[in-house]
């Protein structure tokens, strides 16, 4: 007989309006807080992602710049660059120039006077 007792004040306790309120509350707390967390880990999903990519990119670039350090070291690359940068030819090589032989279109533009230019507004 104890134990129904027990059971119905646990269950008036439990059904209480201050109760539920009181759950209620808790659970849109908890709601929100673990929409917060949501979205914090989209965010930092996203982040992530990004930095990969940026990672990938100068994983990339290193290679590129090992391959060209690497060609530079040689005398064949170093000969190819001193050419591109520097425009010059070994001993009994020829530089050929190409010039583009249009004329240029450079009109000379008038300049008018300060009486000229008033005179054209009110023409």
């Amino acid at each position: 007989m104890l134990d129904s007792q027990q059971k119905r004040k646990a269950s008036q306790i439990m059904y209480h309006k201050v109760t539920l309120v009181t759950m209620a509350i808790f659970a849109v707390f908890v709601l929100h807080f673990t929409w917060v967390v949501h979205g914090k880990k989209i965010e930092s999903d996203e982040l992530k992602n990004t930095s990969l990519k940026y990672n990938q990119g100068l994983e990339k670039r290193q290679t590129e710049l090992v391959a060209q350090t690497e060609r530079l070291n040689t005398e064949v690359g170093k000969e190819a660059e001193i050419r591109l940068k520097f425009s010059v030819a070994k001993e009994k090589e020829n530089i050929v120039v190409i010039v583009d032989d249009t004329p240029a279109t450079n009109t000379p533009i008038e300049e008018k006077s300060f009486w000229q230019r008033i005179t054209d507004l009110f023409n």
